[in-house]
């Protein structure tokens, strides 16, 4: 294989083997299973990042206390080390916060993609 795009999770036993040789992480910042690999906004591509995230969101109108419980349980189980050494060493890195916090970060990323789908004028065939 000459080149492939592919997740840090899937990716990180090929360069553990020596199989691949990462060139760089298309997120904002570097992954920890990673430190070496520069991003590619450090490679010289500016504003590049490009991150597939999973979050953990309840259905509308369940209750503040039951969100405040499970978000605390999640972050809670996310803040161990050794669930945090586990993640990483998957090639996932795990981020903990509040529901507004996840809120706001998922409107952010619907604007970015929805601008760049319009401005492709990309359409769903």
């Amino acid at each position: 294989m000459q080149l492939t795009f592919d997740t840090v999770a899937a990716s990180i036993p090929q360069v553990s083997a020596g199989k691949l040789n990462p060139i760089a992480v298309t997120t904002g910042r570097r992954f920890e299973a990673l430190p070496n690999v520069p991003t590619f906004a450090e490679a010289g591509l500016a504003g590049f990042d490009l991150a597939s995230w999973n979050a953990l969101m309840a259905p509308r109108g369940t209750p503040r206390e039951v969100i405040d419980l499970i978000d605390g349980h999640v972050n809670a189980i996310l803040g161990e080390p050794e669930i945090r050494k586990r993640l990483t060493e998957l090639g996932i890195q795990p981020m903990t916060g509040t529901p507004e916090q996840l809120a706001a970060f998922v409107r952010a990323e619907a604007q970015k993609w929805g601008d760049l789908v319009r401005q492709a004028k990309i359409v769903a065939d």
